[in-house]
């Protein structure tokens, strides 16, 4: 498994999960990891934090997936507004990185098996 947890300064804990290129990248966008908070009181909150690199420069700010409707939130998409492909690509890989995290472990305990 390649799911570990951090515990951020905040005080909330983290899993993370590596894609170690298992979730194919294009139109520039290379994803690298996911991470979603996990402490008790943030479990369930609806984002799942993604970190890419575009045109293979690491974002200093990743991309929302909203859990509940299984897309990249729009407000994390701005920046590719000119860009239909790129949306597109963004769009078409979501499913593809909710099964890796899932059978990863991902969302052991909370939502396995929904995806």
């Amino acid at each position: 498994m390649s799911v570990r947890t951090e515990l951020h300064e905040n005080g909330i804990e983290y899993r993370i999960c590596d894609f170690e290129g298992r979730i194919p990248g294009g139109e520039g966008i290379e994803f690298l990891y996911a991470k979603k908070a996990w402490s008790f009181d943030a479990r369930f909150n609806p984002y799942l934090g993604i970190a890419y690199t575009l045109d293979g420069v690491e974002q200093p700010n990743g991309l929302g997936i909203e859990m509940s409707q299984r897309a990249f939130d729009r407000d994390f998409l701005w920046d590719f507004m000119d860009n239909p492909a790129r949306i597109a690509f963004l769009q078409a890989s979501v499913q593809p990185i909710l099964d890796l995290l899932d059978r990863e472990g991902m969302f052991e305990g909370e939502m396995e098996g929904l995806f």
